[in-house]
């Protein structure tokens, strides 16, 4: 009887699952800080200390504000790679 092998997920495959979990987790702990809950009770739900919550919420926070500060738009000529002539 041959023995069956399981599939390994390759290391690319990993991280983007990872990157997708730690995501999905970064925006509960998110909104539910904005709801104005604790950290104690954003570290119930997300099954974590109240110091892991802190971070991934700070995380969050830090990630949010950097998205809002640079919003590449067409006119941008640095983000596109082209040049406007004046």
């Amino acid at each position: 009887m041959q023995s069956r092998r399981i599939a390994i997920p390759g290391p690319a495959e990993r991280r983007i699952r990872r990157e997708s979990h730690h995501a999905a987790r970064r925006e509960i702990a998110l909104r539910l800080r904005q709801e104005g809950k604790t950290l104690a009770a954003v570290a119930a739900v997300l099954g974590v200390s109240v110091t892991r919550a802190f971070q991934i919420v700070r995380t969050a926070e830090r990630l949010r504000r950097a998205e809002q500060v640079f919003t590449p738009t067409r006119e941008d000529p640095f983000v596109f790679g082209e040049m406007k002539d004046d």
